[in-house]
């Protein structure tokens, strides 16, 4: 006969047993809802793996810098920012005019036989499909029967005209190109609508143009700055503690991690918001050095308008600079998640690559049609300009990494092949 004591443990055992297997169960169906995706050990392990990594991010030394990442941009009197190739690990191989490079070419780099000198310039997307042009490019170096060299002057935040005025000051030093490639569109839409506009600077300044010229701060701005970084330490510390303690191999301890992240995440994108708001409304916001001419936004049509207009002229512009140096130009409209119907999004990409929110989202929506239009004027003008936002139509893998417009190396390769196909067949 079993002793009443003992009966009542195992009932509070067997129940307290019961419970935590709801829980689990209940946390198990919250996070596959809230991940659009069954829950899996192992990218909840990556995830928290990513977070725990997170080393400070984008933060502000003085005013005229700005750190994303491994990098420190600085103000270029042509450019707008570049990398400092001083304060950036070696591994990143950045040369003396601030763009990253695979080698040790120098920018300033002369046609000659045997030789094809191919130069990349846009944003951050150009920036992530450098390296597999590169590798396509000189995959058919021999049958090519030349030396390629490939030069990277794209980085992330540019915009048009940054890209047409890097161009035109190589050219002026001297560089001599065969094949210029520019990649672009997503910025010159989003960022002017999310960024330059709602702060008071001229759309066609660079990205952050107010930040990195500010000479003052406002003390909500300073709380700000320091909320955004308590946070971001709080929400690497977390991981790491789940990570490291496997906390992760709970269901309720995971969808408490993340509850928690996200509410974190979702401050820190206030306080975000906070600095803009401050920045608009302090005395130094009237400062020509960080708002550049007035421009009034009448009309979302009017100002889409302009913003594909100049970035065509641009790249025009790029065209006849590139003809008369005696290069070939060729610019791609890069794609882009949020363009309607121009990829079957799976599970994957519309849990990490895909925001109903994102502040971009509705730029490229609203944005896009203006700039295909555009592309095709380039196009009647005898531009070689090519729209790759249908370049994944077909495709069910997922080649979309993040919910803004970048790509894994898969979705990379596949936009290397197709630039090489069209420009090798002009």
């Amino acid at each position: 006969m079993m002793p009443a004591a003992l009966k009542r443990v195992l009932f509070w055992f067997a129940l307290l047993l019961f419970t935590w297997g709801a829980c689990e169960l209940v946390s198990f169906t919250a996070l596959s809802a809230l991940n659009r995706s069954v829950f899996s050990y192992a990218s909840v392990k990556k995830e928290l793996a990513a977070g725990a990594a997170v080393a400070g991010g984008e933060g502000v030394s003085g005013r005229t810098e700005v750190r994303w990442g491994d990098f420190v941009e600085v103000l270029h009197p042509y450019f707008g920012f570049v990398a400092d190739p001083a304060r950036t690990p070696p591994a990143w191989d950045v040369s003396d005019y601030g763009f990253i490079f695979d080698g040790k070419a120098s920018p300033i780099t002369r046609r000659a036989p045997g030789r094809l000198v191919v130069a990349v310039f846009g944003g951050s997307f150009a920036n992530g499909a450098y390296l597999l042009l590169k590798r396509e490019f000189e995959a058919h170096a021999a049958q090519l029967h030349k030396e390629v060299i490939l030069l990277n002057f794209s980085a992330g935040g540019y915009k048009q005209p940054q890209h047409l005025m890097v161009l035109n000051y190589l050219l002026a030093l001297g560089a001599e190109f065969d094949l210029v490639i520019n990649i672009d569109g997503f910025n010159e839409v989003a960022l002017p609508l999310a960024e330059n506009i709602p702060a008071h600077v001229n759309p066609f300044y660079p990205r952050g143009w107010e930040g990195r010229t500010a000479d003052t701060i406002s003390q909500a701005s300073v709380r700000a700055i320091g909320r955004i970084e308590y946070l971001k330490e709080r929400r690497a510390d977390l991981a790491r503690t789940c990570l490291q303690r496997h906390l992760y191999l709970s269901p309720t301890l995971c969808l408490i991690w993340t509850l928690r992240d996200k509410a974190m995440a979702g401050e820190a994108y206030r306080a975000e918001q906070a600095i803009r708001a401050a920045s608009a409304q302090s005395d130094a916001s009237k400062s020509y050095t960080m708002r550049g001419p007035a421009y009034t936004m009448v009309s979302e049509a009017d100002t889409l308008r302009d913003l594909a207009g100049v970035w065509r002229n641009a790249s025009a512009q790029m065209a006849t600079l590139s003809k008369a140096s005696g290069a070939r130009y060729f610019h791609f409209l890069q794609p882009n998640q949020y363009v309607p119907n121009s990829k079957p999004l799976n599970p994957a990409e519309r849990k990490q690559a895909f925001a109903e929110n994102h502040p971009f989202r509705h730029a490229v929506v609203v944005g896009y049609p203006y700039l295909q239009k555009s592309g095709q004027d380039l196009q009647k003008s005898g531009v070689h300009f090519t729209d790759l936002t249908g370049i994944f139509a077909h495709t069910d893998e997922t080649v979309y990494n993040d919910d803004c417009c970048h790509l894994n190396e898969q979705g990379y390769r596949i936009v290397a092949a197709e630039i090489y196909r069209i420009v090798q067949g002009e």
